[in-house]
């Protein structure tokens, strides 16, 4: 039987979404490591967007750790 938050979004509904952000960093992170990756065999012009793109995956890690952090309170 699921528990009901204050906002009646049951426990177990909450950790899964819990868990999927951790995920989700992990797998910006991963995102980002391709992008940095792949920059290294590019031209100036391609490596600067990559580089570009590989900075906002992990600012979207960042902010998922944010929610994982702001849900475990």
């Amino acid at each position: 039987m699921a528990v009901l938050t204050q906002n009646k979004v049951p426990l177990s509904a909450f950790s899964i979404w819990l868990e999927a952000d951790m995920k989700d960093a992990k797998t910006y992170r991963e995102y980002a490591a391709d992008c940095t990756r792949m920059a290294k065999l590019m031209d100036a012009k391609d490596k600067d967007v990559l580089l570009k793109m590989a900075e906002a995956w992990e600012q979207r890690a960042r902010e998922a750790e944010r929610q994982g952090k702001k849900a475990d309170r």
